[in-house]
């Protein structure tokens, strides 16, 4: 993995943070927004919680959690509490697809011999718990995902290679589909190369074009997955990076999203 570096600890920290994909907030660093909403999670319920809200969309769905996609804690026009605790307990969340797409779901679980779980217990038995998700709707979300911004500022003129928008803002993605993946790691290194290039020459003249916060890269299957915050340097820094990757003739296609 490519990870610029040269940041300070705080603001570096915060940037992954801030980019990590998931589709649940319930980790240590989040735990204390979900407890203004009088719900606790133990360390052993949050990995149960995220491991069976990942399961359940992926299986019922085919949905994956990503930039784009997640868990909100806002529920439009809905008075229930968060946390609804019984033989039958409910987290009532919603489903979240960036831009502005949220739609109310609910998290339920049960206990096969009777026992009430709480999101606080540490001391439960997996194999003892039924869970399910209420709301789901995957044609719905299908449709979200393919909405293709078809007018966006990153268009160029004779790309070698397929590039497909979905979404723009500071924190994106740039999924490289490679024909031959042997020299991906060159390419992560080059793409991480032309952020710390163009961060020197805007520091020598006092940020005048912006720096990029942050960018980390990895390769998985035949994708590259590379990740950037592009902060004062503006969305029009991408088209640096996709002029790059049209030198490699491997570049099969690129998709830009959040």
């Amino acid at each position: 993995m490519y990870l610029l570096t040269g940041l300070s600890d705080l603001e570096s920290n915060y940037n992954l943070l801030t980019m990590e994909s998931r589709f649940f907030h319930c980790s240590e660093e989040m735990r204390g927004i979900w407890n203004k909403y009088d719900v606790y999670f133990s360390k052993k319920f949050c990995n149960y919680f995220a491991d069976s809200v990942k399961e359940i969309f992926y299986r019922e769905a085919g949905l994956k959690s990503s930039f784009k996609v997640g868990l909100s804690l806002f529920r439009e026009n809905d008075n229930l509490p968060m946390y609804e605790p019984g033989p039958v307990s409910r987290i009532n969340t919603a489903i979240s697809i960036l831009p502005e797409f949220i739609d109310p779901i609910v998290f339920c679980w049960k206990s096969k011999t009777g026992l009430i779980v709480h999101t606080y217990d540490e001391d439960f038995d997996e194999t003892d718990l039924e869970c399910w998700i209420e709301g789901i709707k995957p044609a719905l979300y299908l449709q979200q995902l393919t909405t293709v911004n078809v007018d966006h500022p990153l268009k160029l003129k004779n790309l070698p290679y397929e590039l497909a928008v979905y979404g723009i803002g500071m924190h994106m993605g740039l999924t490289t589909e490679l024909t031959d993946v042997g020299n991906a790691a060159e390419i992560i290194k080059q793409l991480g190369d032309e952020v710390e290039k163009h961060n020197q020459k805007s520091e020598a003249k006092g940020r005048a074009n912006g720096v990029v916060h942050n960018c980390s890269g990895e390769v998985s299957g035949n994708e590259i997955i590379f990740r950037i915050d592009v902060g004062s340097a503006g969305v029009v820094f991408i088209k640096k990076l996709l002029r790059l990757l049209a030198k490699h003739p491997e570049v099969k296609k690129v998709t830009v999203d959040l």
